[in-house]
């Protein structure tokens, strides 16, 4: 069997890609099992928790809730699997106190694990990983922090504590070397800015032609304006309640919808 599971990260066209992948799930039907989100809601919940506290014992969850998506994929009858959702790396850092993706190699250790549980040691997995370059990343993961949390730190601040995030080369270097029964991948979100998809479709070897068939929803998730994003830290920053600066952030984001904001996608 061929399973091609793409765990993140976070911020390098993953909405894009899952939304061109879940736009063709019919026409691919016959070459793939897609598995998404909305399918993996106990793997997601354990890799979070995880992330956020180092738990062996959310590992361990992570585990058996992972085992168990495979046991229910392991009567497929078309040629590949494939599995992406970022969550499956932890959590965005930035949040709870998360400053880098150390989580990612346990959880990725876990994963090899349940496939051959579930598929044998003869499974053909490729762990994909989409990266981005480290200004535009640390950036595009900034303004998220901004938007969905009480993130107080300006870009420079944030750069200094989160920085080491940012650096995929390393932590995928170091996964590498963890799955040995697996293969890696590392595509840079830059080389399928057209259609993040293709870091999986290129993978999958579609016969020529197939290009010309596909749907491409385009860019989704696209970051706030810097201009929105000085007003979110504003809000952050001010002495309202957390509930209220909560209000506030969703009425600016509501309302600051300009010609101005990011064209790269989470």
């Amino acid at each position: 069997m061929r399973i091609i599971v793409h765990p993140g990260f976070h911020k390098t066209g993953t909405s894009s890609l899952q939304a061109c992948l879940a736009a063709n799930r019919a026409a691919l039907a016959e070459r793939l099992r897609l598995v998404l989100l909305d399918e993996l809601p106990a793997p997601v919940r354990c890799a979070t928790r995880f992330a956020v506290g180092q738990d062996p014992l959310d590992l361990a969850a992570f585990t058996a809730s992972f085992c168990e998506t495979c046991e229910g994929l392991a009567e497929t009858t078309v040629p590949a699997i494939v599995i992406s959702c970022e969550g499956l790396s932890g959590r965005t850092p930035g949040k709870h106190g998360i400053i880098d993706y150390a989580a990612a190699l346990p959880l990725a250790q876990a994963m090899e694990r349940g496939f051959q549980a579930v598929f044998g040691r003869s499974a053909d997995v490729t762990f994909l990983y989409t990266t981005r370059a480290r200004q535009p990343w640390l950036h595009s993961a900034w303004r998220h922090n901004l938007a969905g949390y009480r993130m107080t730190l300006d870009f420079d601040q944030f750069c200094a504590v989160y920085g080491k995030a940012a650096d995929f080369a390393a932590i995928t270097d170091q996964i590498r070397r963890a799955v040995r029964r697996s293969k890696v991948v590392v595509t840079p979100l830059e080389t399928v800015l057209a259609r993040p998809a293709d870091a999986i479709l290129h993978l999958l070897e579609l016969p020529g032609g197939w290009d010309e068939k596909m749907k491409n929803p385009g860019v989704k998730n696209t970051g706030i304006s810097q201009g929105l994003a000085a007003v979110l830290l504003a809000i952050n920053r001010s002495d309202v309640s957390d509930a209220e600066a909560k209000s506030q952030r969703a009425a600016a984001i509501a309302a600051g919808q300009d010609p101005n904001h990011a064209t790269t996608s989470g």
